[in-house]
């Protein structure tokens, strides 16, 4: 399989909702689905299904914290289109689609190597949290984890407009800490408590 045979559709968050909860329960289990579906239904995430003719083979969920801070939520490709490009297609169709933000974010575990692979290819550079305390500040951290909801991962891969990537999503996260804090209430916190009532 080329890149030219995937096509990308952004679907309007809710005719694809289905399709997205079982690619990623499949891959992901149970939880993670959950907390994908629950960002798109807050109204904050959109999603964006990649097919091979009408087979899904993979979905990104995305959200933005104003026009110009991105974050890639969710990159989940099924398991038999793994390292053929469809995550690639999936980040970059994200991209295009958020052409005029400044910051791109996503969150990963240290041993997720092929999510670190596909977001250093795409030319983001990844921080551990100590790292990024040590330059930006233990507050800016915090900002950045809730606008992220990066707090179980390791790393933070971060694409940015500047050659100063770190001061740029310092300033941009600290100056729009009251949003970054709705939308980590309502895509991180509010489902958490939530999945732990049930």
């Amino acid at each position: 399989m080329d890149e030219d045979n995937v096509i990308v559709v952004k679907s309007d968050t809710t005719e694809y909702l289905d399709i997205i909860g079982d690619i990623i329960e499949g891959e992901m289990g149970f939880p993670h689905s959950y907390y994908a579906l629950e960002s798109v239904k807050s109204g904050w995430a959109r999603t964006v299904v990649a097919f091979l003719d009408d087979t899904p083979i993979g979905v990104g969920i995305y959200y933005n914290i104003d026009p110009e801070i991105c974050v890639h939520y969710y990159i989940v490709v099924t398991k038999n289109y793994r390292g053929l490009g469809v995550g690639k297609i999936l980040v970059s169709s994200i991209e295009e689609l958020n052409k005029n933000s400044t910051i791109f974010l996503a969150t990963t575990r240290e041993d997720n190597h092929a999510s670190r692979r596909l977001f250093r290819s795409l030319g983001y550079i990844e921080y551990t949290w100590d790292y990024l305390e040590e330059k930006v500040g233990f507050k800016t951290v915090r900002e950045i984890m809730r606008a992220t909801c990066g707090f179980d991962d390791d790393l933070v891969m971060v694409k940015a407009s500047s050659d100063d990537s770190l001061s740029l999503l310092a300033r941009y996260v600290w100056k729009r800490r009251k949003t970054v804090l709705k939308v980590w209430r309502d895509i991180c916190w509010k489902p958490w408590i939530r999945l732990r009532m049930h």
